[in-house]
């Protein structure tokens, strides 16, 4: 292993390490033609990390059960239940409102009445707030290739430019944070424009690590060549995930040091090691704030006929979209479906009325 991906690895393990294991979310909910809605939303974790961030409004009018008894039953897991009595009480309490670094969630419901048939119109978006916003993603993807992987289109190709993104953006987060502090030290011996003439090694430190793999630091800590060493002694108390991040973070911050040590050809560097250390647990910090989980599944279900939708699959009335975090990260993942109720009453109406128009009719001759 080369030093290059070495510093990569150390970089990017403890990033990797805040979405290990498998959770996932399925979010059920039906609409009912009336305009009310019944969500339900199920997490195969029956004690989950901030659970009230999966729960628009919080715990408090949401009905909670737990099942971590049986992990073959339907009902394992983490399950939240909430009847929305009206589209308004829906879409408050998914209004897209969140931080910076935090995917919000809007909801769209609309009840349009058309005398013989009432149309209902949903859609609901999944927006990443990127908290870099140091390059576009359209820099690394075509509007298509866009398309195309918010599609869950299979390709290792389109992974990689995503991944190319995520990793660029984040180097330049961490260089122009760096710049910031070498502007401030304000040292005669590390002059800002030295930083700068290496700006995009210091980027491909980043992302050049991609060229020609799908993935970026899948070495786990702890293998022989990650940097981190095997645990000695299998029986002791294994590390808990914030000392586990520590610990890459002063990894990574050695590592970094020690590289523009030898980039930049000063010594000037080194003092910077403890601001390096702030920025990288930052970044870290920036990216643990999007909780999610590893998969996503949207059930709706639509009253009446459906007219239209850009669900990945449909049966009868029943739509499903299946997708992931990084489809999320790109650009605002979008699900939509209109229907059409047929109001039988209206018929019943105006067939009574023409009736009585015809019977009225009859009588003035």
């Amino acid at each position: 292993m080369n030093g290059k991906t070495t510093l990569i690895a150390g970089l990017l393990a403890p990033l990797l390490l805040l979405s290990n294991g498998c959770l996932d979310e399925k979010v059920k909910t039906r609409i009912f033609p009336d305009g009310s809605a019944e969500r339900i939303i199920r997490i195969n974790d029956p004690h989950p990390s901030r659970p009230n961030d999966f729960l628009a409004g919080g715990d408090s009018s949401w009905q909670i059960t737990v099942n971590d008894s049986d992990r073959k039953a339907d009902n394992y897991g983490y399950t939240a239940r909430r009847l929305f009595r009206e589209p308004a009480d829906l879409m408050r309490a998914y209004d897209g409102h969140a931080g910076e670094g935090e995917a919000g969630v809007e909801v769209r419901l609309q009840r349009r009445f058309a005398w013989f048939f009432t149309y209902i119109d949903y859609r609901e978006s999944y927006i990443f707030h990127d908290p870099y916003r140091t390059a576009p993603v359209s820099d690394f993807l075509s509007t298509d290739e866009l398309h195309r992987y918010q599609q869950d289109e299979k390709s290792d190709s389109l992974q990689l430019n995503v991944d190319r993104w995520k990793a660029y953006t984040q180097g330049e987060y961490i260089y122009l944070a760096l710049a910031e502090e070498i502007k401030r030290r304000n040292d005669p011996a590390l002059p800002p424009e030295l930083l700068a003439l290496h700006r995009q090694t210091f980027i491909n430190l980043f992302t050049g690590s991609l060229e020609g793999s799908g993935s970026v630091g899948r070495k786990k800590p702890g293998s022989p060549d990650s940097g981190t060493g095997a645990r000695k002694n299998a029986s002791a108390r294994p590390p808990t995930s914030e000392e586990v991040e520590m610990m890459a973070s002063k990894e990574g911050a050695d590592s970094l040091t020690a590289w523009l040590r030898v980039i930049l050809g000063t010594d000037a560097v080194l003092p910077l090691r403890g601001a390096i250390f702030n920025i990288l647990s930052r970044t870290m910090a920036i990216d643990k704030k999007f909780l999610h989980p590893d998969t996503w599944t949207y059930e709706v279900e639509m009253p009446g006929l459906l007219l239209a939708t850009n669900a990945g699959k449909v049966e009868g009335n029943s739509l499903t979209w299946s997708f992931k975090p990084d489809q999320i990260r790109v650009a605002p993942y979008v699900m939509e479906a209109s229907s059409r109720v047929t109001n039988v009453w209206a018929f019943i109406v105006s067939g009574l009325l023409a009736v009585a128009v015809v019977v009225l009719a009859i009588r003035r001759r």
